[in-house]
């Protein structure tokens, strides 16, 4: 399985929780967060940017996000005075080979997620 790591919060926890990304393939989140309490950051982002998403369930990103933190799969490098990572490119890299996964495949990722969701069951 490939692995990723991921450069938004934010970005990444709402691919996870809509499904493009499988959380067991993440293997880190380099955020540009600055929190010691990841409580108070996860509430803040449940408000916004994902309480502003209205195809985001909410509940879902907030437990996403708490187990990130909770398996020790969040590093903030901000709060160690290090650079946040530039996500010009993209939010998501290849663990194995460091390719960026571009903004546009992880979108085509998700038009086809939303495919899929809309077939129906047999």
């Amino acid at each position: 399985m490939t692995k990723y790591i991921g450069l938004s919060f934010s970005s990444c926890v709402t691919d996870i929780a809509q499904g493009v990304i499988d959380f067991d393939s993440v293997k880190k989140i380099i955020a540009a967060t600055c929190s010691e309490d990841p409580e108070y950051l996860i509430e803040m982002y449940a408000k916004s940017p994902w309480g502003m998403r209205s195809n985001l369930q909410v509940d879902k990103a907030v437990e996403i996000g708490r187990r990130l933190f909770a398996e020790g799969k969040v590093d903030q490098p901000r709060l160690r005075d290090e650079p946040a990572p530039n996500i010009q490119d993209g939010y998501w890299v290849d663990a194995e080979t460091g390719h960026v996964l571009s903004r546009e495949y992880v979108e085509s990722l998700r038009a086809k997620r939303v495919k899929e969701a809309s077939k129906p069951k047999l």
